[in-house]
């Protein structure tokens, strides 16, 4: 197991067997960090098994996404991001992040941050040098989170997921040094 943190996590690249307990974290993260912000039923609409079966396919693609869990030493996993090259044209960012959830009980230990170093080391080495996401307007925890890491908002737009229509905000690293690991202590 990778290194270990005081919190007894540790964080390393995923594998297709790690794809129910990433679709668990998945939703259920999703549902408390965006309660009361989007409808009971679209809250209600996703599906575990469904975002299994996403996640096992991304790792196993021809091209598959970086992905990294973070594990505790008893092996249950607490979060997860996933990333890699920018899925849109609308931002000048070579990477996107396409995912990043951690289960409450795990959060403000600095799992999220040690996450996201993970990410940024992968992607420095496969050449990006920067970085985007999107987050829904109202999830005001998730953008302190992204501002604490030096994120700056770059773009917004309206999404519309089935009758549901939402704001969110891409936030941007002009440098994926600022993210990587050897910078996270200057956080």
């Amino acid at each position: 197991m990778p290194a270990v943190d005081r919190e007894g996590i540790a964080i390393r690249a995923a594998t297709p067997a790690d794809a129910p307990a990433i679709g668990r974290i998945h939703v259920e993260s999703w549902r408390e960090s965006h309660r009361g912000l989007l409808s009971e039923n679209l809250l209600d609409s996703v599906s575990a098994l469904v975002r299994a079966a996403m996640w096992r396919g991304a790792l196993e693609s021809e091209r598959p996404i970086l992905l990294f869990v973070a594990q505790r030493t008893s092996g249950d996993l607490v979060g997860f991001v996933g990333g890699g090259s920018s899925r849109t044209t609308s931002l000048p960012h070579d990477a996107e992040v396409y995912a990043i959830y951690v289960l409450r009980p795990a959060q403000r230990r600095g799992c999220g941050r040690r996450l996201m170093a993970a990410l940024a080391d992968a992607l420095l080495a496969r050449g990006f040098t920067s970085l985007s996401l999107w987050v829904l307007e109202e999830n005001a925890n998730a953008r302190r989170f992204y501002e604490r890491l030096g994120g700056a908002v770059v773009g917004e737009k309206t999404e519309l997921d089935n009758e549901h229509e939402f704001r969110v905000v891409a936030y941007g690293w002009n440098s994926l040094e600022s993210l990587s690991s050897t910078a996270i202590g200057r956080h």
